[in-house]
């Protein structure tokens, strides 16, 4: 599957449903990383649904407060997508994304894995009790 570059890492297709997203920047994520990924997303699954696997185990990696507004929140990301798996170094970095879930209540069904294959595997479990 080919890799998409954008300003903060890396995207790809990991499956006929997953888009794998990799966060290499060292900064917060921003709301212009987020729109970059909507409109690869875009080009990638067009108007179909999807599952997201994002990596966010980078050391020192945070998320602006309008980044987390707008993902949680736009309808443009949240149309088609049927879940969210995000990817944590360790425990106290899950928690902190377990907080923020929590607080900001996105749209689909979240929820942080520290394996990558239990990530894949829940997505592909959400994925067909969608599709059914």
């Amino acid at each position: 599957m080919s890799i998409h570059q954008f300003s903060g890492g890396t995207i790809q297709k990991s499956n006929d449903f997953i888009l794998r997203i990799t966060f290499d920047v060292e900064d917060d994520i921003s709301i212009e990383h987020l729109k970059e990924i909507r409109v690869i997303r875009e080009s990638i699954f067009g108007d179909n649904y999807y599952c997201s696997l994002i990596d966010v185990r980078k050391d020192f990696m945070g998320i602006s407060a309008e980044a987390k507004k707008y993902v949680a929140k736009n309808p443009s990301i949240n149309k088609f997508r049927i879940a969210e798996a995000l990817l944590d170094k360790n425990l106290g970095q899950k928690l902190g994304v377990d907080l923020y879930i929590r607080l900001f209540k996105p749209k689909r069904v979240s929820k942080v894995f520290l394996m990558e294959d239990k990530a894949n595997k829940w997505l592909e479990k959400e994925y067909k009790k969608f599709k059914t």
